[in-house]
C-alpha cells in the first residue's frame, strides 16, 4: 500500500510526544503546549492536535462510557479566516502492522464497535480551535477486549483546507480496563458433610482491580451459577483424581445471593444442602460467580467445586488392636478383614461397607493352630481367593529371631473358616532372606508370585499353580527370585493402575506406641518387578521413595496397609493400622483412607499426607 509522504517521518518522531497524567477515570496526558511548531510565517493557518504521542486511557467504571477530549488547534493561536475542514480518522490495519514491525510492538487495532469519533469536522471561521472527542464504549470494551492491554486506537489529523503540523498530527490511545473483578478465593472449597437435614456452607469471594467496592462500584450483589459444561468437568475431575463422584442433583441444594457494601474486599454466599434429596454416593457441585451486567463488574470465569456427601466415616474404623490388616471382598459380597494376632489365633472381622466392622471368628483355634517349627507368633496375614479356596498366607515368626521367621499358608472354603494349615511356603534359610515375613500375593499373566521381606530387602518368587509352595527347578533353586526394594522397607503391597505398578511399603518403627515413626511410602514402575522409583527417578532398591502418609498430632505409626480395595465407583481405598496418639497404650487400630491421584498419576491422600479424621465413605452398592 502507498503511504502518505509524511507517514514514516511521523512514525520516527511519534514517541517524542509521549506524556503522562491521570484523572479520575482515564489517563489523558498532553503531548505538549500548542505553539508555532514551525508554522508558516507567511500567515497561512496550520492545524495541529492538542494532545499527541502515546496516550493511556484507563477505564475504571463500566456503568458509563468514557469520553476523551481533544482539540484541533490553529498553530500560534491564529484565527481561521473561514471554515477549515479537517478529518480525524484511524490508521489502516496495514499502517498499524508497519508500526509494529518498526517499533517491535504487538498492538491490535481497537474494533470500531468500541468507540465513536466526534462529528465535528471543521474549525469555524473566526475561531482558533475546534473541540473534538473520542467516546470509548465501556460495555463493548469489556465484551471485546476484556483485560487485554494490547489494543490501541491510532488517529491521524489531515486537512484539505490547511496545512497540518506533521509532528503533532497523530495520537495513539492505549486502552486498559481497570474494572472491579469478582473472583472465587480458590477452585477447591473442600468437602461438605451433610449431617443435618439442612446443612449450610459459605463460599467466599473477593473483589479485585479496584481499591475497594466504594471507589469502584458502590454496592453490588451476586450469586453463583452452575457452568454449562459441568458434566464434562465431572468426567475430567474423576479421571484425573481416581474418584467416582456424581453431579449433585439440582434439588439437593439452593444457592443464596450475596452482597458487597461500599469498601468491602471479601464476601460470602450461602449454599444450603438438602439431605433428603441426596443418595448415599459422593457428589461434586461446580459453580461460578454470577451477577447483573449493569453492575459494572467483571465476573471471573474460574470454576470452583465442593465435594458433598451425607455418608461418611471417622477414623479409626476398628477401635481394637488389629495390626497389619488384610482385606478381601468375598464371594458373598461382604468384606472380611484379618490381622496380626493381638487377638490370639488371628481375628476375622466382617463388613458390608468397609466402614462398619463386626468381629466374627479367628483364623485358627488352639487345636488347629500351626505347630511346625515350634511355638511362634502369627503376624501379617494376606488373604486371597485362589482356585476356589480362601487362601491365607501368614508370617510364622519369633520377635527378634530373624532367621526363625517364615511364611506359611492355610486354606478354607469360607472366609470365616475353619482354615486348615498347609504348612511352610517361605523358608528364610533356604531362600537366604533374613526376616522372611510380611508377604504379599500378586498374579500376573497367569503366574502367581509372592513378595516378602522386612528391613533386609523386599524379594519376589514365583509360586506353584496352587499357590501353596515356591516353584523350584530340579536343582533345588527357585524358578524365579529377585530383589525389588532395599532394606528400608516392610509391609509390601503392590497395586496396578493404568500402565503403572505402585509399590506401597512402610518405613520406620511400627510398634513403639506414641513414639512410633512408621510411615507409608510408595514408588512406581512400568514392570511388576521394577525398578520402582520415586518422582526424581531414585530407585527403591536404593531406599528412595515418596512419602504418602505420616503421623501427626492425632495419629502416629501409620502403615502396613492391606490390599488396595476398589469400591463400586472404582475408587481406591487403603486400610492400614496406626495408633491414636492419646490412646497409644491400647494398641494399633484399623484406619481407612482413600487414595487420590495427581496430574502425574502419583497417589496422595486428601489431608496433606496424614490420615483423615473424617472423610466421605466408600461407595458400596
Amino acid at each position: 500500500m502507498k503511504k502518505p509522504t509524511f507517514y514514516f517521518f511521523t512514525m520516527f518522531l511519534f514517541l517524542a510526544a509521549v506524556c503522562c497524567g491521570n484523572d479520575d477515570n482515564g489517563t489523558t496526558p498532553s503531548g505538549g503546549e500548542p505553539g508555532d511548531g514551525g508554522g508558516d510565517s507567511s500567515g497561512e493557518v496550520v492545524l495541529q492536535l492538542s494532545k499527541t504521542g502515546i496516550l493511556g486511557v484507563s477505564i475504571k467504571d463500566l456503568s458509563t462510557d468514557f469520553v476523551q477530549d481533544l482539540q484541533v488547534q490553529c498553530v500560534g493561536g491564529k484565527t481561521a479566516a473561514s471554515d477549515l475542514s479537517f478529518v480525524l480518522a484511524p490508521w489502516t490495519d496495514e499502517e498499524l502492522t508497519a508500526y509494529n514491525e518498526q517499533k517491535g510492538t504487538d498492538y491490535l487495532m481497537l474494533p470500531a464497535s468500541t468507540y465513536t469519533l466526534s462529528s465535528i469536522e471543521s474549525v469555524a471561521g473566526g475561531k482558533t480551535s475546534a473541540d473534538v472527542s473520542v467516546t470509548f464504549r465501556s460495555r463493548e470494551l469489556q465484551k471485546t477486549i476484556g483485560t487485554s492491554t494490547k489494543y490501541v486506537l491510532p488517529l491521524r489529523l489531515t486537512s484539505s483546507d490547511a496545512s497540518v503540523e506533521s509532528i503533532r498530527s497523530e495520537v495513539l490511545f492505549t486502552v486498559s480496563l481497570y474494572i472491579p473483578s469478582l473472583q472465587l478465593l480458590s477452585a477447591d472449597y473442600g468437602t461438605v458433610y451433610v449431617e443435618d437435614e439442612s446443612t449450610v456452607t459459605q463460599v467466599a469471594t473477593r473483589l479485585m482491580r479496584g481499591s475497594s467496592a466504594a471507589e469502584s462500584t458502590g454496592t453490588l450483589d451476586y450469586t453463583f451459577k452452575v457452568p454449562e459444561n459441568a458434566a464434562a468437568l465431572l468426567e475430567e475431575y474423576n479421571n484425573a483424581h481416581g474418584t467416582g463422584y456424581e453431579l449433585l442433583p439440582a434439588e439437593a441444594y439452593t444457592v443464596g445471593s450475596a452482597h458487597y457494601d461500599a469498601g468491602d474486599r471479601t464476601s460470602s454466599a450461602a449454599i444450603t444442602f438438602n439431605k433428603a434429596a441426596m443418595g448415599t454416593g459422593s457428589y461434586v457441585l461446580f459453580f461460578q460467580v454470577d451477577g447483573p451486567a449493569e453492575q459494572g463488574i467483571e465476573y471471573d470465569t474460574t470454576v470452583g467445586h465442593l465435594v458433598v456427601g451425607k455418608t461418611f466415616y471417622t477414623n479409626p474404623i476398628i477401635r481394637t488392636s488389629v495390626p497389619d490388616p488384610t482385606v478381601i471382598r468375598a464371594q458373598d459380597g461382604y468384606y472380611y478383614l484379618y490381622g496380626t494376632e493381638d487377638t490370639y489365633n488371628m481375628p476375622i472381622y466382617q463388613s458390608k461397607d468397609l466402614v462398619n466392622w463386626t468381629f466374627k471368628n479367628t483364623v485358627f483355634t488352639d487345636a488347629t493352630r500351626p505347630t511346625w517349627k515350634g511355638n511362634h507368633s502369627l503376624w501379617a496375614p494376606e488373604i486371597r481367593y485362589i482356585n476356589g479356596k480362601y487362601t491365607l498366607y501368614y508370617s510364622w515368626a519369633i520377635w527378634g529371631n530373624h532367621w526363625n521367621s517364615e511364611v506359611g499358608v492355610a486354606t478354607s472354603d469360607s472366609p470365616l473358616g475353619p482354615f486348615t494349615d498347609q504348612g511352610q511356603v517361605i523358608d528364610a534359610l533356604g531362600l537366604g532372606v533374613e526376616n522372611s515375613i510380611d508377604q504379599f500375593y500378586f498374579e500376573e499373566n497367569g503366574k502367581k508370585y509372592l513378595f516378602w521381606g522386612s528391613f533386609f530387602g523386599i524379594y519376589v518368587v514365583e509360586l506353584t499353580d496352587d499357590g501353596l509352595r515356591v516353584k523350584y527347578n530340579n536343582d533345588g533353586t527357585p524358578v524365579f527370585k529377585q530383589q525389588v526394594a532395599g532394606n528400608a522397607y516392610e509391609g509390601t503391597c503392590i497395586y496396578k493402575r493404568g500402565d503403572w505398578y505402585y509399590l506401597f511399603a512402610s518405613i520406620g518403627s511400627c510398634c513403639e506406641g506414641a513414639n512410633s515413626t512408621y510411615q507409608t511410602v510408595v514408588g512406581r514402575s512400568k514392570s511388576l518387578f521394577g525398578p520402582y522409583v520415586d518422582k526424581d527417578g531414585g530407585r527403591m532398591l536404593d531406599n528412595r521413595h515418596e512419602i504418602l502418609i505420616s503421623g501427626d498430632g492425632n495419629f502416629v505409626g501409620t502403615g502396613h496397609n492391606s490390599i488396595i480395595q476398589q469400591d463400586d465407583a472404582g475408587q481406591a481405598w487403603m486400610i492400614l493400622h496406626g495408633y491414636v496418639k492419646a490412646e497409644a497404650d491400647r494398641g494399633r487400630y484399623v484406619m481407612l483412607e482413600q487414595l487420590l491421584w495427581d496430574e502425574d498419576q502419583w497417589p496422595y491422600v486428601k489431608d496433606n499426607g496424614v490420615l483423615s479424621s473424617k472423610s466421605l465413605a466408600p461407595i458400596i452398592k
